[in-house]
């Protein structure tokens, strides 16, 4: 009397199971003619704020891949919200993304799509009725063209904000750097026998960057021991005039590099939301670093 059942069943299986097995995908391509979308958005707000664009489009090459491109989405909406501030607005609560070792793109293009969110929020409040021009399409883009594009809009949103990326909140992303370590060491069982190294004098932001760079090595001594594929940060480094929006740039790709041991490790914690610590120095981005170095450096994956 049961078997009639079983034919309906697993149709109606079939049929939950299915949209699971058919997501969309997305290219890099497309993602990129969203983040040219959002210059157009910045430029139509800069334009009746009256705030002129001065800022050269500046171009990295490296191997990124799309979690690189996430992390710098993520960093302008950090810019977002200090726009929200300036203008009483309130701010937003900014997610984290689930470890994982890869990402898609359609994942940064959900963060454009967010971007877009806010540009459109924005002028509603400014009463702008300015409407971009249509979305151009793009053939043969990568990760790392998008990334430069992004990295043009995050400028232009400094400009927009009349506020460069200061030391604080570089350290507010440093501590969100140390807090992934904290979970790395505790994922691991391991006892934590560092102890924090002294605040230096005089100390600038490329001493603050040197840093990052070496929280950034110890994150990749680890990815090589268990066979990570790695990629070469050092056009992030090799930099003259260091900046903090330089640093902050740097750590937040030790943060990307840290998640992904962590999803190495199958270590599922969500990196932290970031506390806005005020007059913040160099010297306490640095000491910081310093500290997440100092922890790392005692982990070891081989076995």
């Amino acid at each position: 009397m049961k078997i009639p059942f079983v034919l309906p069943i697993l149709i109606l299986t079939a049929f939950i199971a299915s949209p699971l097995s058919a997501q969309a995908t997305v290219s890099p391509s497309e993602v990129y003619a969203q983040a040219e979308q959002i210059q157009k958005e910045v430029s139509i707000v800069m334009k009746h704020l009256k705030i002129p664009s001065k800022h050269r489009q500046q171009t990295f090459k490296a191997q990124l891949q799309p979690r690189h491109v996430w992390q710098k989405t993520y960093f302008i909406l950090v810019k977002i919200n200090v726009f929200r501030n300036k203008h009483k607005l309130p701010r937003n609560s900014l997610g984290s993304l689930e470890p994982v070792l890869q990402i898609e793109p359609i994942l940064p293009y959900e963060q454009t799509q967010r971007i877009l969110t806010e540009f459109a929020i924005i002028k509603k409040r400014l009463n702008i009725k300015t409407k971009a021009t249509a979305i151009r399409k793009h053939i043969g883009k990568k990760p790392i063209d998008v990334f430069n594009k992004l990295h043009h809009v995050s400028m232009m949103i400094d400009e927009l904000n009349q506020e460069s990326i200061n030391p604080s909140y570089v350290f507010a992303e440093a501590l969100r750097a140390y807090e992934d370590v904290s979970h790395i060491i505790v994922g691991l069982r391991i006892e934590d026998k560092s102890f924090p190294p002294a605040k230096g004098k005089n100390i600038q932001s490329r001493d603050s960057l040197e840093q990052a760079w070496n929280l950034m090595q110890e994150s990749q001594r680890l990815q090589k021991e268990v066979g990570i594929e790695r990629v070469d940060f050092s056009p992030f480094y090799n930099k003259e005039n260091v900046l903090p929006s330089d640093v902050f740039n740097m750590v937040g790709m030790c943060i990307v590099e840290l998640n992904v041991l962590k999803a190495y490790l199958k270590i599922t914690d969500l990196t932290s939301q970031a506390e806005y610590h005020g007059a913040k120095t160099p010297a306490d981005v640095h000491q910081l670093l310093g500290w997440s170095t100092r922890r790392l450096s005692q982990v070891s994956l081989l076995k």
